[in-house]
C-alpha cells in the first residue's frame, strides 16, 4: 500500500508545501482537504473518494473548493485521450452523467465550524458530508478508526490497518509520551505526526495545540512505531527540512521529514 503526500505544510502553503493533503490512491482515501488535494488528479483511480476530515481550520478542509476542478480535469484528459477531438460540452455532460463524488467524513460538531459557504454551496454536488464513524471497513479488507486529540478547537487522528500493513495520522494536537491516544497508535508501520513548532519553544507548542520535535519522537519511540513521518510542518521551515532532526535522532533514529510528492510504501 502506498501513501502520497500531497500536502505537507501547516497553516498556508508556500513554494516548500501546500498544506494537509494524503492520499492513499488504491483505496480512494485521503486524509484531510487542504491545498495540496490540487495535486489528487495524478493519483486518481476511481471517481468515488472518502476523504477524512481532523478538524475545522481552514488548511485540513479549504482544498473541498477545488474537488470539482479535479474531477474535471482527469475526466476531460482521458475523455480527450480517447477522442481527441470530443467538445467540451459533450466531456462535461458525460461527467455529470458518471456521476463522481466524495463522501467527506466529519464529525458533527466539526461541521458546525465549517463555514456554510463549504456546507451549503450550491456547487458542491460533487460531495457531500456524512458522520464520521469511530471505525469504518473500506474496500480490500482495510480498516479505519477514528480518535480525538487534544487541540484548540475539537479534532480527531486516524487509524488505517490493512492486511499488508498499517498507519496512523495524527495531526494539530501536542504529541507526548503519555498521550491520550497512545495505545491507538502503538505498534503502526508509519505514523504521520505534526511537527509545527520549533524545539526551543515548548510552552507556545502546548498553546497553540502544536507538537515539537522532542516529545513527539519519544511519543513513537513508546509506542513502537516502525516509522516516523514528520507532517504539517511550519510555513518557516529552511528549504532542508525541521532543523532539529539532531535532537530527536538519538531518541528514534527511524524519523523522515515529508515533502510534496513524497510517496510512503507501508
Amino acid at each position: 500500500m502506498k501513501l502520497v503526500v500531497l500536502g505537507s505544510n501547516g497553516y498556508r502553503p508556500t513554494d516548500l508545501g501546500q498544506t494537509a493533503c494524503f492520499a492513499i490512491p488504491e483505496l480512494g482515501l485521503i486524509l484531510d482537504a487542504g491545498t495540496g488535494i490540487y495535486r489528487l488528479v495524478d493519483y486518481l483511480l476511481s471517481n468515488q473518494l472518502d476523504i477524512f476530515i481532523t478538524h475545522a481550520h481552514s488548511d485540513h478542509y479549504g482544498g473541498l473548493a477545488y474537488l470539482d476542478s479535479v474531477f474535471w480535469k482527469k475526466f476531460a484528459l482521458e475523455a480527450l485521450e480517447r477522442e481527441p477531438k470530443l467538445e467540451l460540452e459533450a466531456i462535461f455532460k458525460a461527467m455529470v452523467e458518471s456521476q463522481p463524488k466524495a463522501r467527506v467524513h466529519v464529525a458533527p460538531e466539526v461541521l458546525e465550524d465549517i463555514p456554510s459557504y463549504f456546507r451549503y454551496h450550491r456547487d458542491n454536488q460533487y460531495f457531500e458530508f456524512v458522520p464520521l464513524k469511530a471505525m469504518i471497513e473500506l474496500t480490500g479488507g482495510a480498516r479505519l478508526i477514528s480518535f480525538p486529540v487534544a487541540h484548540t478547537v475539537t479534532c480527531f487522528g486516524f487509524r488505517l490497518d490493512t492486511p499488508g500493513g498499517s498507519l496512523a495520522y495524527v495531526t494539530d494536537t501536542y504529541g507526548e509520551p503519555d498521550a491520550s491516544y497512545l495505545e491507538k497508535i502503538r505498534g503502526v508501520d508509519v505514523l504521520l505526526h505534526e511537527c509545527f513548532v520549533t524545539d526551543d519553544n515548548p510552552e507556545f507548542a502546548r498553546r497553540s495545540g502544536h507538537s515539537h520535535i522532542t516529545p513527539v519522537a519519544r511519543l513513537a519511540a513508546q509506542a513502537q512505531v516502525g516509522r516516523l513521518i514528520l507532517v504539517h510542518l511550519s510555513t518557516l521551515r529552511p528549504e532542508t527540512g525541521e532543523p532539529e532532526l539532531a535532537h530527536a535522532l538519538p531518541i528514534f533514529p527511524r524519523i523522515e521529514v515529508a515533502f510534496d510528492g513524497m510517496e510512503i510504501e507501508f
